[in-house]
């Protein structure tokens, strides 16, 4: 009986001891990408303590396919792959004051290091890099945001960094207004072809910034009703959902702090920056979606809620729900509007289809 059970637990003890000690945290990641340009199978980058060294390594036979950066004293994991699988951003663990040894950017097809910032780091008081890559890879967002930091010394950095130019371009809110200071939650990131922006979303609404320039272009709130709330930092987290002609944008979302709720949803006139608030009364959080007219609004989760804006009471508290319904009876991951008043709703049990004014399931 000893021998049955404890040589087992020896040898995967064994096993783990002769792996690098960076292969056992499980710094091997690899591109999750298949169909990106310069995508190679098996191919992971591997931060190599014993050589301070971070190497593209093969996965099945452990051998190195390209060293990308040397003299490394401290660990660094791969915090995001490129869509095209040509780069990679690493981002250190060690912290020391502002992060000196911060983030490497490298292409992982000749091992060039693009850049080498500081201020990006990882388990540092509170703080963490994050990376938004536009899909076609020419364009990333790199964000850093000190979470213990008050909104009068943050000192967190923002960027544009595009890849064929090698630029790296400051993002220029207007102010430090509250939208500004939580723009690092960064819940969402959108990349605007049509009008050549970048959408992000954060504590307190959502912003738009021009891609080559990195100047903000619009700012669109999302708070509760109770603005007293609201400017005590009980702030909504918001995400966003645009309507099919892309004239409006929805801004949605939920926090919940020292057990008070800031749900919130409002729907916004890009070109005029004109809002319109709605009651989602204790839940803002779900998929969303605008009617082809602009004319419903509807929000799902584990229901349908509806609302019509062409028909609203005066006062935003009671911009109730003209319509509840049951729906598919699971959480709700994505809806859109198929018809002017039939949604289709996607959940872990499949695709349905429901009327937004009856409740009815309709067939597919």
């Amino acid at each position: 009986m000893f021998t049955r059970f404890v040589l087992p637990i020896i040898l995967i003890f064994t096993l783990f001891a002769q792996l690098p000690v960076a292969e056992a945290r499980g710094d091997f990641v690899p591109c999750n990408y298949p169909d990106g340009e310069f995508y190679q199978a098996n191919a992971m980058p591997v931060y190599d303590g014993a050589n301070q060294r971070l190497a593209l390594k093969d996965w099945n036979t452990g051998e190195v396919i390209r060293v990308l950066a040397e003299g490394l004293p401290h660990p660094y994991f791969v915090r995001s792959w490129s869509p095209n699988c040509r780069y990679i951003v690493a981002i250190t663990t060690q912290h020391d004051g502002i992060c000196p040894d911060g983030l490497l950017l490298m292409d992982v097809t000749t091992g060039d290091l693009r850049q080498h910032l500081d201020g990006f780091c990882d388990h540092s008081y509170g703080s963490y890099g994050r990376v938004f890559w536009k899909p076609d890879s020419s364009v990333a967002v790199l964000t850093a945001w000190y979470r213990f930091v008050g909104p009068g010394s943050s000192t967190y950095p923002q960027l544009l960094w595009h890849s064929a130019t090698n630029q790296l371009i400051t993002i220029q809110p207007y102010s430090q207004d509250y939208i500004n200071r939580n723009l690092p939650d960064m819940a969402q990131v959108y990349w605007d072809d049509s009008r050549g922006w970048v959408w992000m979303s954060g504590g307190g609404g959502i912003l738009a910034f021009d891609i080559n320039t990195g100047i903000q272009q619009a700012s669109f709130e999302n708070y509760p009703f109770n603005r007293q709330l609201y400017r005590e930092h009980i702030t909504t987290v918001s995400y966003f959902t645009f309507s099919p002609d892309g004239t409006k944008v929805v801004a949605h979302g939920q926090r919940y702090t020292l057990g008070d709720e800031a749900p919130a949803m409002t729907v916004y006139d890009i070109a005029s920056g004109q809002g319109t608030q709605v009651n989602v009364e204790r839940n803002g959080v779900g998929a969303v979606a605008l009617s082809a007219d602009n004319r419903y609004l509807v929000m799902g989760y584990d229901a349908l809620r509806v609302w019509d804006l062409h028909n609203l009471p005066e006062q935003p508290e009671d911009r109730l729900p003209v319509y509840r319904h049951g729906g598919p009876g699971s959480f709700i991951r994505t809806v859109r509007f198929i018809e002017a008043t039939v949604v289709e709703v996607t959940t872990e049990r499949g695709i349905t289809r429901w009327d937004i004014l009856t409740g009815a399931n309709i067939p597919t």
